[in-house]
């Protein structure tokens, strides 16, 4: 009889943080589960949008770059369903199931909520981080009811919690998103290179994109860790032409970057554009990638999924996959390349 579990993240209205839930399903795919994913509204905030007719970007009034009425239809039901075909997606839940579910998320091991899915694979000190947030919460006006539920799924319920094994996966795309233009762009551009080096972290001093001061450089700026990643990108940029591989910029928060970069890098950061989805985007990244530099944010979140990937990580690891922690902070750009031919080498 096929086993069942339950991940419902009716009970988060922001993007990134649902997307946690994507380890967590291939986890419970990898040990033979089918999975029921429960969602509920989004934020109602707009974010950025791009008008097609006249090419242009539109800033919307959340003070986050994801648009509700866009990017997370996109990325469930163009990337991770296809990903899955254990996976079904049910949207407004009533009520009554609604609070069954947060019930069994409590008492049964397979039945999962936002906090336990943002918590799973996390480190003590996130996970300690995290639940100050609740009691933030509580202190500032949070019912005494809410607070409990919090303490007991994440004290008590948690670490009772089935916990599969973390590792990378291969994205799907969608039969409508998988076009020709895709897979031509993706044939063209292995063509011009050996591999990608991804670089999702963010760098955007001017707030192009980033309305947020404190995250115009990604969220917990360490100028240590920051400035030895800016050496390590400008390390693979100067043996980038010699050695046949390139860049590739994807996140609009990576507006700074291509000026320490001399290298012929692939700009997709403006994706819609170039005629992508950001699900589509996300795809062309995993085939064209060798490796991957990461300071937490969503990119790092969606891209450290995929297998097959050299993940190097600066400014810590709370979005980076739990297989995917390999920190980046002192290597040189030759020891990176020696590491990627041994990940090369496990995968042949």
């Amino acid at each position: 009889m096929t086993k069942t579990a339950i991940c419902s993240i009716e009970d988060i209205n922001m993007f990134s943080p649902s997307c946690k839930v994507f380890e967590l399903i291939h986890g419970l795919h990898e040990a033979g589960f089918n999975v029921e994913l429960h969602i509920g509204s989004w934020a109602t905030a707009s974010g950025v949008s791009y008008d097609n007719k006249t090419g242009s970007y539109k800033k919307g009034t959340s003070k986050f770059l994801w648009d509700p009425n866009t990017h997370p239809v996109d990325i469930f039901e163009n990337l991770l369903l296809p990903t899955f075909p254990n996976l079904k997606i049910y949207y407004g839940n009533s009520w009554f199931k609604r609070a069954k579910t947060r019930l069994m998320t409590l008492i049964k091991p397979t039945y999962y909520n936002a906090g336990q899915i943002i918590s799973l694979y996390a480190s003590e000190e996130e996970k300690v981080q995290y639940f100050q947030q609740k009691v933030g919460h509580f202190i500032s006006g949070s019912s005494f009811l809410v607070f409990l539920y919090h303490i007991i799924s994440l004290k008590w319920s948690l670490p009772l919690k089935f916990r599969p094994r973390s590792s990378g996966l291969r994205y799907k795309l969608s039969h409508v998103k998988y076009t020709r233009e895709v897979k031509d762009f993706i044939e063209s551009a292995n063509n011009r290179a050996k591999f990608y080096v991804l670089v999702t972290a963010n760098w955007d001093d001017q707030q192009a994109f980033e309305p947020q001061i404190d995250r115009i450089r990604g969220i917990n700026y360490d100028p240590l860790e920051f400035n030895d990643m800016r050496r390590v990108v400008k390390e693979l940029d100067c043996l980038a032409t010699a050695q046949n591989f390139r860049i590739l910029l994807a996140s609009k928060k990576a507006a700074d970057w291509p000026k320490i970069l001399t290298s012929d890098f692939l700009d997709m950061r403006d994706f819609e554009r170039l005629g992508f989805s950001l699900a589509q985007t996300i795809f062309i990244m995993q085939e064209l990638g060798g490796i991957s530099i990461n300071w937490p944010n969503t990119m790092t979140l969606w891209v450290t999924n995929c297998k097959n990937i050299l993940h190097l990580n600066w400014g810590g690891t709370k979005d980076t996959c739990e297989w995917a922690r390999v920190n980046g902070f002192g290597l040189k750009a030759s020891e990176i390349l020696n590491l990627l031919q041994n990940v090369k080498s496990e995968n042949d």
